[in-house]
């Protein structure tokens, strides 16, 4: 299979791969298309042998689209502080006789220059009063990306064992097909059987006959 076949595998072979670890954690106001779309790049990048990998794809799946949604909660909750911290800065700067006693088309004029020039201090503002939440926010992602990085540890682990435990096979194999024992590696023992180990040099002075 190319890599772009496997890339952009059917939608519906990596559902039913996944399907089986229960529906996707998508929110009604979430696009489940994106999720589909993040699990196939993922299932590309992990290319899952087995039923534990399917389970680690599934798992780094998840907690990559909860990641993307606690990020997008800090940002919407950001937004939404400094709504309402506009009326409040503008109550505390805006001159009440000057700006009431202009007409309403002057007035909104005046309001939304203020706004203008003010918004990064109403945005600061707007943060601050949100900052608990956003705190907890920051120790839920905390939270997420320290158990992805361990998902991510198990896979590299248990890929370094598979390999190490192939690699074991076939030597035995190979030793068993050719009725040669297995050395460690490094080891420089010499087979006296066959020879092939030639015999030191003596340092001593040659005796004559």
């Amino acid at each position: 299979m190319k890599k772009t076949d496997e890339l952009m595998a059917p939608m519906d072979e990596i559902q039913v791969e996944m399907d089986v670890f229960g529906k996707p954690p998508v929110l009604s106001n979430e696009n489940l298309a994106d999720y589909w779309k993040l699990a196939r790049s993922l299932r590309f990048a992990i290319k899952p042998r087995t039923f534990v990998e399917r389970i680690w794809l599934r798992d780094v799946t998840d907690l990559t689209w909860e990641s993307l949604r606690l990020r997008t909660f800090k940002i919407k909750i950001i937004e939404l502080g400094r709504i309402q911290t506009i009326p409040v800065v503008c109550k505390l700067l805006i001159d009440d006789n000057s700006f009431w006693g202009l007409s309403d088309p002057e007035r909104q004029k005046s309001y939304e220059t203020f706004v203008e020039k003010n918004d990064v201090l109403i945005t600061a503002e707007g943060f601050v009063a949100r900052l608990p939440t956003l705190e907890c926010i920051e120790r839920m992602l905390a939270s997420v990306e320290n158990r992805r990085n361990v998902v991510f540890r198990e896979i590299e682990f248990h890929r370094e064992l598979v390999s190490m435990r192939v690699r074991k096979i076939s030597d035995e194999f190979i030793a068993q097909s050719e009725n040669v024992p297995l050395a460690p590696l490094g080891d420089e023992t010499s087979r006296e059987s066959d020879g092939t180990v030639s015999q030191k040099p003596s340092h001593g002075h040659r005796t004559e006959d």
